[in-house]
């Protein structure tokens, strides 16, 4: 089992959003934000401030052992 990189889903329950409400805030199709969440896919540069912003968190907490 790969260790986690994001807290991209336990921030996203935190804020009660679901998955299709944070793709409409940052812009991306439902299935990208599952992918952000199982990590088959990672956040670009540019799509981080956006989702911190989304999630009402640092981009820092976006990433596992961050606060």
């Amino acid at each position: 089992m790969k260790n986690k990189v994001m807290n991209i889903r336990t921030l996203r329950q935190r804020a009660g959003l679901s998955v299709p409400a944070l793709a409409a805030e940052t812009g991306v199709y439902p299935g990208m934000v599952n992918n952000w969440e199982h990590e088959v896919y990672l956040p670009t540069a540019r799509q981080l401030p956006v989702l911190a912003m989304a999630l009402g968190c640092s981009i820092d907490a976006l990433y596992c052992g961050e606060g």
